[in-house]
């Protein structure tokens, strides 16, 4: 059952006429009108960093902006993350309460991403800029600096670009320190059954079915041996259970060090919703110090 103080938003949400973010198979304009509003209705939780920073990072689709959010007690890591919304919607700066949580809360430095959006830009451009991204970190002295102190973080359609920089990263012979999934998006051809998520499918990887195929697109497609110890959490009332569930299983039987957290009553998108819902604050304090431990005790998960 979904947790009364998430339902409750969701009843003022419909009260001020707030359609879902992707319901009905709206224009991406519209579904990021929708987004913004939504956002508009609940506070989001603030968290004491030293500083937040705008940079741009180079890729080979050109200048990448980054918030670089500098911790109050550093720890000499680096995660990059990546914001969740269907890859159509979100920036790092709708998502910045994420990064901000993680840095506070762990002591590394957070880089997070703003990736190139659909449908302006379909798949494999976000797939790049999260590449590139993930890449110059590690080679970036001062914000970064080697694979074996960089992990990755994503939230939703974040989580799928973190895990094919991780994917990436461990072809490439310089596997992450870790990785964090919030509800990631790993088997986008389960959404295609969905009408509004196949609208998102639509826009980031086109109609070709065969592109959905691709373990850039679905990772869960992917070989996983030799993926980094990795944190993952989905609530009980989120659409891609599932999707999570099976992808867990995928993991273990990779050998992948793996803590899969799953949280009652919680839906899509809880990691925004601390100020909100107190199992919402409880889940997400129970997820960082999870990331937190793996960062500390990691070390390169080599194949």
């Amino acid at each position: 059952m979904l947790d009364a103080e998430i339902a409750a938003l969701y009843q003022r949400r419909d009260a001020a006429g707030v359609l879902p973010t992707f319901a009905g198979g709206p224009s991406a304009a519209e579904a990021r009108s929708r987004y913004a509003a939504f956002q508009a209705l609940y506070p989001k939780p603030d968290f004491e960093v030293a500083a937040i920073e705008r940079r741009t990072v180079p890729g080979r689709r050109g200048g990448i902006p980054v918030r670089v959010v500098w911790p109050l007690r550093p720890r000499g890591t680096t995660v990059v993350y990546f914001h969740g919304g269907g890859f159509v919607v979100g920036s790092a700066d709708t998502h910045l309460d994420h990064a901000t949580r993680i840095a506070a809360s762990t002591g590394a430095v957070v880089v997070s991403v703003e990736y190139a959006l659909a449908p302006e830009h379909p798949f494999p451009a976000a797939w790049v800029d999260a590449v590139d991204a993930v890449e110059h970190v590690m080679d970036d002295p001062e914000i970064g600096g080697e694979a074996d102190r960089t992990a990755v973080a994503g939230d939703s359609a974040g989580g799928n670009l973190a895990l094919g920089a991780a994917l990436h990263c461990r072809d490439a012979g310089r596997p992450l320190l870790g990785q964090l999934l919030l509800y990631p998006a790993t088997d986008l051809r389960l959404l295609a059954a969905i009408p509004s998520h196949a609208t998102v499918n639509g826009f980031y990887a086109g109609t070709d079915p065969a592109v959905l195929e691709d373990p850039r697109v679905s990772p869960v497609l992917a070989s996983h041996t030799g993926l980094p110890p990795t944190v993952l959490s989905v609530g009980s009332e989120d659409f891609l259970r599932e999707d999570n569930f099976g992808f867990a299983t995928a993991l273990e039987r990779a050998g992948v060090p793996l803590r899969a957290l799953v949280h009652d009553g919680l839906p899509h998108g809880y990691f925004h919703l601390g100020a909100v819902s107190r199992a919402a604050e409880a889940a997400c304090t129970t997820v960082v110090e999870a990331f937190a431990e793996l960062l500390g005790d990691a070390t390169p998960h080599r194949p």
